[in-house]
């Protein structure tokens, strides 16, 4: 191998490689100093947490003693602290839980590699180069595309694979080459894929060719299901043509600007080169200018005109694309590589990625018809799995030797597998680039591989910076800022795969093209969902609002009719004349119509909703309600919750009936609710809690996430994320059954929390009462001072003996044990 092809392996300035002395193995953890914060990963499930100094080393104890770690601990913060031992039992308790995912040695069995328990069962997509003919003949091509190359199959031939590939259940076409546009037959072969409803078909194309004619031509296909993936590696046409061609820094731009201005999805694929890469960030201001607002880095490839271009060394590209991450930002351009990372590392804990998903559920084949088990292993004599010219597409995936050899490769048994802790997130990384990186020996390793540990590193960091901005950093007691998973960026593995064992399994994917937005997915799940319940009623989410006759007799039956919740958090708020009230999710308008008539006319309500047809239904209605109660209150506000279009302690109560449970990201939308309060406002939510941890086949079910079901939280996570955020006084009033779904109970609970005063911080995982909570069992409740003046409901006899911090399971707001009778809502304001 030519000197100029080595990638160095070595690690990167601030991204330590596995073994570095930064990071601790502890009974099978691995726990790393990262930028505030400490990242605790159990690599064999895998599952991490972020958390701060004291509990990282609380997570070593409770890993190698349980339970015995948990008493000892209880005693010193009570000790070290201040604290009543309720307070520090119910810390510990609370931290013990939340981490339980990475400390609990509970498996599903040693891990034996995906070809253990994985049969393929349909293809998902299917790679077409449908021409090795370009335009171009780009210096790093990796198949040698040119002028001179040939034109690929006949027309008939390539409707003929598109039908059988469908017939198997392929969905994503990718059509590439050579240059694809250079085919007159392409926006026919788009036609044919888009007929079915399901299907997306995507073009990997130098853009140069994009013009009026192309764009008449794919003008009545869904833009919604074509994207185009274009090339362009230089901010100016000298940088750029070097690589490519001459004038193709011209034609590429013009094509660009054509496509967005046509409104197709469109991204910008660039190869980070040596020659390019101190133009990156140039290249993030340029995309703005051309409509682009996704761009895609492509890591080179050392095969055949790539193999003569020069490498940029890994710890140059590293800090390179690190760097160019902000700047991006800056320029509102979205690095989709970043974004797959970030998914990946707060994807669904203990989901084993374990390969790319070729020859699984993925194959590509060449101009010539040669079937591969990837786009950049087209023409590679040895990888070659047949001919769909001699034998039917589906026999080649299911029998083809090559591809059962692919199939039976696992990351778990790559060399290093035993130092990398990442090696179940990153999957073992990229099969071509090891390959070819390797002298094409299959079992090499991907040289990338550091920079895809420091990428997910950084998308870690981002997630926890918002996180502990929002929580406040502290190191008093133990608490946890971050849980695998918790943000919502989790996703169904929906592979083309049976998977016959208890071991969630999942592929990483070619860094050819990578993911789409997955938080957007999930908004558009429910927008959709509710944007129909607007016009058509909903009966399984209907809910009633309780309430005394006159209280909505202003509100026109049509909204009354659309009335979507699980409780009344408009009543239960005790709503009284003045006040200011947000509610979130206002759907159809009944709970801002309802509290519009309690704040009356010196009073005001803003309801907050992301979806056109509820916002319409309930400004259709605001005349009506406006002249019942003669006098107009109440504002209907688009806006996402996570960011709420509102100034800072605005609110005197925030409200929301059965809608926080449909965002993603849950703490964002507390983490708001807090900021728009005043101190000393309350926040009072009706939503739907499980009694357990929600599985997969519920979590993902379009149809439950929209019934309220598939993205609840379990209520000890809800009440937990409320005190580490900073309310104070957290409690349920009401703790009702809601309905059971394959096993799992799910209830409506209705939550009161408050803002503190300037100066009060409550404490992580006390302060919760509970509606029906018994706790305690030792004897009639005293009241007793406990640290920071709050008050403890239960004689200091009640507080945890050495060995038994299970006595006392409930606190009240100042976090000790709140014991006796049945815990009922006191009357009037919550």
């Amino acid at each position: 191998m030519s000197e100029h092809r080595t990638v160095d392996a070595a690690s990167v300035t601030g991204v330590p490689e596995p073994c570095d002395c930064d990071r601790e193995r502890a009974a099978g953890l691995y726990r790393s100093d990262r930028r505030g914060y400490q990242l605790v990963l159990a690599p064999d499930k895998p599952c991490w947490v972020a958390v701060n100094r004291k509990g990282a080393e609380l997570l070593a104890d409770l890993a190698e003693r349980g339970e015995a770690a948990s008493n000892a601990w209880a005693r010193d913060l009570a000790w070290r602290n201040g604290l009543s031992r309720a307070e520090a039992g119910q810390i510990v308790k609370g931290y013990a839980a939340e981490t339980a995912p990475v400390w609990d040695a509970a498996q599903d069995g040693a891990y034996e590699g995906r070809g253990f328990y994985l049969r393929p069962t349909h293809l998902r997509e299917l790679w077409l180069h449908i021409n090795n003919r370009c335009n171009c003949a780009c210096r790093h091509c990796l198949v040698s595309s040119g002028p001179d190359r040939d034109d690929g199959l006949p027309t008939d031939t390539v409707t003929g694979l598109i039908e059988d590939a469908r017939d198997l259940g392929v969905v994503t076409f990718f059509f590439t080459g050579g240059e694809p546009m250079l085919r007159p037959d392409l926006p026919d072969l788009l036609r044919l894929v888009l007929e079915d409803r399901d299907a997306h078909a995507v073009v990997l194309t130098n853009g140069s060719l994009i013009n009026a004619h192309f764009l008449e031509a794919v003008a009545d296909l869904d833009r919604e299901r074509l994207h185009l993936q274009v090339s362009l590696d230089g901010s100016t046409p000298r940088l750029n043509d070097a690589l490519r061609a001459p004038r193709a820094f011209e034609h590429t731009t013009a094509g660009i600007r054509q496509a967005a201005d046509a409104g197709i999805d469109t991204t910008v694929a660039t190869v980070a080169v040596n020659a390019n890469l101190h133009d990156l960030p140039a290249m993030a201001r340029l995309l703005p200018q051309l409509g682009v607002c996704s761009w895609h880095l492509m890591w080179q490839h050392v095969r055949e005109r790539g193999a003569s271009e020069a490498v940029a060394p890994l710890e140059q590209l590293t800090r390179a694309v690190l760097e160019l991450k902000q700047i991006a930002a800056e320029s509102g351009v979205r690095i989709d590589n970043f974004e797959t990372f970030k998914a990946i590392i707060n994807g669904e804990p203990a989901t084993k990625r374990d390969g790319t998903n070729a020859c699984w559920d993925s194959l590509a084949i060449y101009a010539d018809g040669g079937v591969y088990p990837s786009a950049a292993f087209v023409g590679i004599d040895d990888l070659r799995a047949g001919s769909v010219l001699e034998q039917p597409l589906r026999e080649i995936w299911l029998e083809s030797p090559v591809l059962e050899e692919c199939r039976r490769r696992t990351a778990v048994s790559s060399r290093r597998a035993d130092e990398d802790p990442f090696l179940l997130l990153h999957g073992g990384g990229d099969p071509e680039h090891a390959y070819f990186f390797g002298d094409r020996d299959a079992a090499a390793q991907d040289p990338y591989l550091p920079l895809y540990r420091a990428m997910m590193l950084d998308a870690a960091d981002e997630v926890v910076a918002e996180r502990i901005a929002l929580m406040g950093a502290r190191e008093d007691v133990p608490v946890v800022y971050h849980v695998m998973g918790q943000d919502g960026l989790g996703c169904p593995v929906d592979a083309g795969v049976e998977n016959t064992g208890r071991h969630r399994i999942d592929f990483i994917h070619s860094n050819c093209v990578l993911m789409q937005d997955v938080v957007g997915h999930t908004r558009q799940i429910v927008r959709d969902f509710y944007g129909e319940a607007a016009v058509n009623t909903k009966c399984d989410v209907c809910c009633p609002v309780p309430a005394d006759e006159g209280a909505l007799d202003h509100i026109p039956d049509v909204n009354l009719e659309r009335s979507y919740g699980c409780g009344s958090p408009v009543f239960a708020a005790d709503v009284t004349e003045g006040e200011t009230v947000v509610d979130l999710g206002s759907g159809g308008g009944i709970e801002c119509f309802a509290a519009a008539k309690m704040v009356a006319a010196s009073g005001r309500v803003i309801g907050i909703d992301m979806t056109p047809e509820m916002l319409a239904l309930a400004n259709d209605a605001r005349p009506q309600v406006a002249a019942n109660l003669g006098y107009d209150n109440v504002r209907f506000v688009d806006g996402y919750l996570e960011s709420l279009p509102l100034r800072d302690d605005l609110a005197d109560v925030v409200i929301s009936n059965c809608v926080i449970n449909l965002s993603p990201q849950k703490l964002k939308v507390f983490g708001e609710v807090l900021r728009v309060l005043k101190p000393g406002g309350r926040m009072v939510i009706s939503d739907i809690t499980a009694g357990a941890d929600v599985p997969d086949h519920i979590k993902f079910n379009p149809r439950l996430k929209g019934e309220c079901v598939g993205g609840a939280l379990r209520r000890d996570e809800l009440l937990h994320m409320l005190t580490k955020l900073g309310f104070a006084d957290v409690r349920t009033i009401s703790e009702l059954p809601w309905r059971e779904v394959d096993g799992v109970e799910f209830f409506a609970d209705t939550v009161v929390a408050t803002k503190p005063r300037p100066g009060h911080r409550p404490l992580p995982y006390v302060g919760i009462r509970r509606a029906g909570a018994n706790a305690c069992e030792c004897g009639p409740s005293t009241e007793v001072p406990s640290a920071g003046g709050t008050v403890c409901c239960a004689p200091p006899e009640c507080a945890p003996s050495a060995g038994d911090t299970e006595a006392c399971d409930e606190t009240t707001s100042g976090g000790s044990c709140c014991a006796g009778s049945d815990f009922d809502a006191p009357p009037g304001r919550v």
